[in-house]
Formats: C-alpha cells, sequence, structure tokens
C-alpha cells in the first residue's frame, strides 16, 4: 500500500486484485483459487482510510478468463478490469497480484502478454530489466489518461510475514499428527 501513499488524496482509483485464473476440469476447481473474501475485505477497509474522491475494487484472474475457458462470463480477465478502469475514467488502475510469492516467468511473461495486451506501449518482444529479485517487479503504463500500475509481488521485506504464516500454518498442522508410540 505504500504505492497508495504516493497518489494525491483528490484523484480516483480502481484497484484490481488479480489471481492466476480459474480452469475447470471435469467441472472441478483448484484449492487454490477459493473466492478471497477475507483479502478484499480488508484491502477495501484501507482504501476507506484513503481520501481519494472515487474508488472501485474488483477481483479478476489473469488466465482463464477468455472467451474459450470462460465461454458463460464467469470471471472477469485483469486485460478487461484495467481497460473498465481506462473506460471509467479512474486517474490509476491498480493491479495487486495475491497468488504468487515471488517473480516467476509465468509473471513476467505470460501475465504480462494476457493483463497488458492492447497496451500501446507493451511490447512482448522488450527484454525486461530486472536486476534486483528482492524488490517488487513494478510496471506502468501511461494509457488514454489512466496511469495502468502492475503492483508486483510481495517480495523482499514484503514476503517475510507471508513465508511466517506458512510456515506456521504448516507447523499446526504437522503438531496434530499421533505420535508415534
Amino acid at each position: 500500500m505504500k504505492r497508495l501513499l504516493k497518489i494525491a488524496a483528490a484523484l480516483i482509483a480502481a484497484v484490481i486484485v488479480s489471481g492466476y485464473g480459474t480452469f475447470t476440469y471435469q467441472n472441478r476447481t483448484p484449492a487454490q483459487l477459493k473466492d478471497p473474501n477475507y483479502f478484499l475485505a480488508a484491502l477495501k477497509e484501507v482504501l476507506q482510510s484513503y481520501d481519494f474522491s472515487r474508488t472501485e475494487l474488483v477481483q479478476s484472474q489473469d488466465h482463464f478468463a477468455d472467451p474459450y475457458n470462460n465461454s458463460n462470463g464467469t470471471y472477469l480477465s485483469t486485460n478487461v478490469a484495467f481497460w473498465d478502469g481506462i473506460r471509467d475514467d479512474f486517474d490509476y488502475a491498480i493491479n495487486v497480484p495475491i497468488e504468487f510469492f515471488a517473480e516467476n516467468t509465468d509473471t513476467l511473461y505470460s501475465h504480462a502478454m494476457f493483463n497488458f495486451e492492447f497496451f500501446p506501449t507493451y511490447d512482448r518482444y522488450e527484454s525486461i530489466d530486472y536486476p534486483d529479485s528482492g524488490v517488487p517487479y513494478v510496471r506502468e503504463f501511461d494509457v488514454e489518461g489512466t496511469r495502468v500500475i502492475y503492483n508486483g509481488l510481495p517480495i523482499g521485506d514484503y514476503n517475510k510475514p507471508i513465508i511466517e504464516a506458512y510456515a506456521q500454518a504448516f507447523d499446526s498442522i504437522l503438531s496434530q499428527r499421533p505420535q508415534p508410540a
């Protein structure tokens, strides 16, 4: 949320919380893609603490929200969420990815190709300059008067509480197993 502190209070911002994407196999959805209502509620509370004149919080997914995998339109793609924010004349459209804990080939290349499609200055063939993997990789675009920001993943200082929470969760599960006699 440090990025929100840099945005003037009089402006309007759309925040797009994105996940990898929900694909269906034999009418089943992977457990990792459960509805993150807890995260959305917390982020909504954070947004309300800022003095933006207008905000909107949406949940999207980077993959599988296309016409082939999502023919009934159940899911909002991150690309469409960006374009909705641009069309609705938001000053900022900020993407907060929540399902990865470090940048990887998916987030740097594949997700970018889906998310930034049709952005005038996005070039899928341009080399990625990411010399410090200890800080979030941020991408910014000016599209039709909207500042589109891919906020990067929670790495470096931001990653420590996530790893600690996972370690505590694993410990709580393993400590419940029966001990050998």
